[in-house]
This record gives structure tokens, C-alpha cells and sequence, in this order.
């Protein structure tokens, strides 16, 4: 086939599919220059792709939402314990906190 019937049927193969010229030379080179099968493979691959597309990624898995860890409570330092609503001598708790960094002051 000579090269400017080789640059109509490129140009025709674009035209109707929109591809590049990269592409539309693939296509009717693995078809060995016949546009009709070029292009109804073309649209046959694609329209698979679409609907595969369309269907999209499955569904991502339900989280499985849990409760947040319990904080860790310790005996609040200083405290007599005396609490009016109980009887037990049991000091007052307070959350667990990261120890302190130390900072210099700079007066």
C-alpha cells in the first residue's frame, strides 16, 4: 500500500475513533490496513472497556467501627481521698497523662 493510502486511511481511522496518529497506525496495522475491521475492533475493545468502567471498583469493605481504648487512669496525686459520696477511703482518679517535658525558662 502505498504511503499517502497508508496517511487517507490513518486520517479517515482518526476521524471516525478520535485516537492519535500513533494509535490509528497500530490498529489498522494489526488489521493489515483494512478500516472496517480496524475500526469495529477498535470500538469492540473500547465498548468492553466501557462497561467494565461503568461498573466501577467493587464496593470497599464496610468499616467495622470499635470504641475508642479506655484511658488509663491513675490515683490523682495530693488527694486526701475523703469523697462525700463514698465510704471507701479511695483517692480520686484522674486520666493518665504523658509525662511533662522539661522546659527552660529563660528570665
Amino acid at each position: 500500500m502505498s504511503s499517502s493510502a497508508e496517511s487517507e486511511r490513518i486520517e479517515e481511522f482518526r476521524n471516525i475513533t478520535g485516537t492519535s496518529y500513533e494509535e490509528a497506525r497500530y490498529h489498522l496495522e494489526a488489521h493489515s490496513w483494512d478500516l472496517p475491521g480496524a475500526i469495529m475492533t477498535f470500538f469492540d475493545a473500547n465498548q468492553a472497556g466501557d462497561s467494565a468502567a461503568a461498573a466501577g471498583p467493587p464496593p470497599a469493605p464496610p468499616i467495622q467501627s470499635q470504641p475508642p481504648p479506655p484511658i488509663p487512669m491513675v490515683p490523682m496525686v495530693g488527694m486526701s481521698g475523703h469523697n462525700d459520696d463514698d465510704d471507701d477511703d479511695e483517692p480520686p482518679w484522674q486520666p493518665m497523662m504523658p509525662p511533662r517535658q522539661s522546659s527552660t525558662y529563660v528570665s
